[in-house]
């Protein structure tokens, strides 16, 4: 269904009253840029690279999330800095919601919009460069516009970090209904919900289990998707490689998979181990339990 009723964009679309944030974006700046940033206010050039790893890698919004970063830098940060410059201002959606289309405005005034499209192999996603178009073609609305400016590298950068949050989490809920039949009554937004009210409470950090089977859950866009779900949560992630049950098509990936699964989400959380399960041929380990313990002689 439609969720939002979008606004018929004229060419003369402004960017309503609100006030302008004069704060310089970071987001399109490479890292040696914010870098370079990072020793302009006195810090290590990693301490750009985290900043940099924050937004283009994790997706944060704001450096309040920037855990890892001391709370006096944050706050030096928000003063001078902003995350983005683009606003949502509505959005339409197929009933399928395999089409999405989001209208942002942009600071100086324009709306242009993105488009994310989602087919069984494959996202793709249709970025704006300009705001309006100088050719002026009868048959295209965007040429109805008129011709209005570029786009800056950020705001072109900017909508694709906006439509990858609508990019389905590896965990997803039709996964995890799939292999767990317990998600149906506990789904991932109240569950996630509720891990951060934990950390929030007592201040600990939380451990994620994960199985990884192999072509299942196992490959480095599963890896990037369990990053965007966990990443700004202070957690350790543990890693409990699949123990065969028997015949199906579920299968324990080899020791290179397991190992560049680590690797991805090694510089982006907190801390990752891998739990080996002592037992495995003889049905002891993790998840092989059933009751059918056969008698060995003595």
């Amino acid at each position: 269904m439609t969720v939002k009723p979008e606004p018929i964009i004229l060419s003369q679309n402004g960017g309503g009253g609100r006030a302008r944030d004069e704060r310089e974006d970071l987001i399109g700046l490479s890292v040696p840029d914010l870098e370079r940033v990072l020793l302009d206010l006195g810090e290590k050039p990693f301490r750009g690279r985290q900043v940099a790893e924050w937004i283009y890698g994790r997706g944060a919004r704001d450096f309040a999330t920037m855990t890892n970063l001391p709370q006096a830098l944050r706050a030096k940060l928000d003063e001078s800095y902003r995350i983005g410059s683009l606003r949502e201002t509505a959005r339409r959606e197929t009933p399928d919601r395999k089409t999405r289309k989001f209208a942002l405005a942009l600071p100086d005034g324009g709306i242009v919009e993105s488009v994310y499209m989602s087919t069984p192999k494959r996202v793709t996603f249709c970025l704006s460069s300009q705001h309006g178009c100088g050719f002026a073609c009868r048959f295209c609305a965007t040429g109805r516009m008129g011709r209005g400016r570029n786009l800056t590298a950020g705001e072109i950068l900017e909508q694709a970090l906006r439509l990858r949050r609508d990019l389905p989490p590896g965990v997803s809920d039709a996964a995890r209904s799939k292999l767990m039949p317990i998600n149906r009554t506990f789904p991932l937004a109240p569950l996630m919900k509720a891990v951060s009210h934990h950390v929030e409470v007592t201040g600990r950090r939380v451990t994620f289990e994960y199985i990884l089977i192999e072509e299942i859950n196992d490959s480095i866009g599963d890896a990037a998707k369990l990053v965007r779900l966990v990443g700004q949560i202070p957690c350790k992630i543990n890693l409990i490689p699949y123990n065969p049950i028997g015949p199906g098509k579920f299968k324990r990936p080899s020791v290179d998979r397991i190992q560049r699964f680590v690797d991805y989400l090694g510089p982006r959380v907190a801390a990752v181990t891998v739990r080996y399960s002592q037992g495995v041929d003889i049905g002891a380990a993790c998840g092989q339990l059933a009751g059918m313990a056969e008698e060995t002689p003595r």
